[in-house]
């Protein structure tokens, strides 16, 4: 009981701290790092807005997926992993920006997927400093493909496709 005492005092301090605490955790750190790579990769309109219909697009994410991943909450089903895959390919993320976004998501990369992980290293290798987002996806559609055929080839299940061209 003593030590309550001594932190009566404080209490407003440590309630301060308790409120930045909760408006930190509010902002989803998932949706602020796709918000940071939509300017740096070009998708904001003349009058500096987010351009996310021609993101969404260009990704080849539904017109349904997007919202879902955008405005998600904890209680909503989460946003599907090829979503995820299909935003850091999209927007050419660095790895490590990459794996925090998955985190944030409440994702990652699983060593046991052959898919997950030549997507990991393509990402790995740069292949995402791309010119463009079409030649990343293209390039991510190829490889999955590639893969797939090599699976197959050893009599296992080919690589779930990320895009259907």
């Amino acid at each position: 009981f003593g030590m309550m005492a001594s932190f009566v005092p404080m209490s407003s301090r440590f309630d301060k701290l308790i409120s930045e605490g909760e408006s930190l955790t509010k902002n989803r750190k998932d949706v602020m790092i796709v918000e940071e790579y939509l300017t740096f990769r070009g998708f904001v309109r003349k009058d500096g807005s987010k351009d996310y219909v021609r993101f969404y697009n260009s990704a080849y994410i539904s017109e349904g997926a997007w919202p879902k991943f955008y405005s998600g909450t904890k209680h909503q089903k989460s946003t599907s992993k090829d979503t995820l895959f299909k935003i850091i390919i999209a927007l050419r993320m660095s790895l490590d920006d990459a794996m925090l976004f998955m985190q944030y998501a409440g994702s990652g990369f699983f060593s046991g997927s052959k898919r997950d992980m030549v997507i990991y290293a393509f990402i790995k290798n740069n292949y995402l400093d791309r010119d463009n987002t079409f030649d990343a996806v293209y390039t991510i559609y190829e490889l999955i493909e590639y893969y797939s055929n090599k699976e197959i080839s050893r009599q296992k299940e080919p690589l779930k496709q990320l895009y259907i061209f």
